[in-house]
């Protein structure tokens, strides 16, 4: 019987990037571009973001928000290009609850965000990377290098920052869009969407009950 790994299997399937964004975006008010441009961005900066997220997510450090577009809705803001290259970019966690998930703790008081069954086609691969109550740690997103945290950034488009960017890494500032689609009606068009395709490549998975996981990715032949 021939073992492969059904998690790179998985991933195969939905072709998820291996690529990481080089240009990023942060909004902010008009009146800000000026000291951004000639401080940079500091941590805890033009942010709508409460501090409670921060002691939530990310050890009371309120971080820069990204996104991979320059939309935002609102009157007089501003984009700022920016070029992420280098930087650790981690999982923009709170955009996840827009998806769903529900922040919980376990017995001994780690954070974790729960996803109920309706929301798993929403999540579309980053569901491969919960547990069996459909639970992922905050600390597991948040570890350098994560891939489940990578996952989360391609699906929310957004990010944060956990450090200083100076203004040297700022190339432009744009005028931000609305997203096209914002609709709750288009938004549950996409929902169905991501469900309908989520479901085919479970359905793709059970055509091979036996398949089980090998680290290292490479066949093996194994008899029982």
């Amino acid at each position: 019987m021939k073992i492969i790994k059904t998690a790179k299997y998985v991933r195969n399937l939905y072709k998820i990037s291996q690529n990481t964004p080089s240009i990023m975006y942060h909004v902010t008010e008009e009146k800000n571009i000026p000291r951004i441009l000639k401080e940079g961005l500091k941590m805890g900066m033009g942010t709508s973001y409460t501090p409670e997220w921060a002691n939530d997510y990310y050890e009371d450090q309120i971080p820069i928000f990204l996104s991979i577009k320059p939309w935002e809705e609102g009157e007089g803001l501003k984009a700022l290009q920016i070029n992420v290259s280098g930087l650790e970019l981690y999982p923009d966690i709170p955009s996840l609850e827009d998806y769903g998930g529900v922040k919980t703790e376990d017995e001994s008081g780690y954070i974790e965000l729960y996803f109920p069954d309706k929301y798993l086609g929403r999540i579309g691969p980053l569901a491969e990377y919960l547990d069996e109550e459909n639970s992922i740690y905050a600390d597991d997103l948040l570890e350098g290098g994560s891939e489940a945290g990578r996952v989360a950034i391609e699906l929310t488009g957004t990010a944060v920052v956990l450090q200083y960017i100076p203004s040297e890494r700022i190339i432009g500032v744009l005028d931000t869009f609305k997203k096209e689609r914002n609709s709750e009606k288009a938004r549950e068009k996409d929902d169905k969407l991501r469900f309908d395709n989520f479901s085919k490549k479970k359905k793709e998975l059970e055509q091979f009950p036996d398949i089980l996981v090998e680290e290292d990715g490479e066949e093996e032949d194994m008899d029982f």
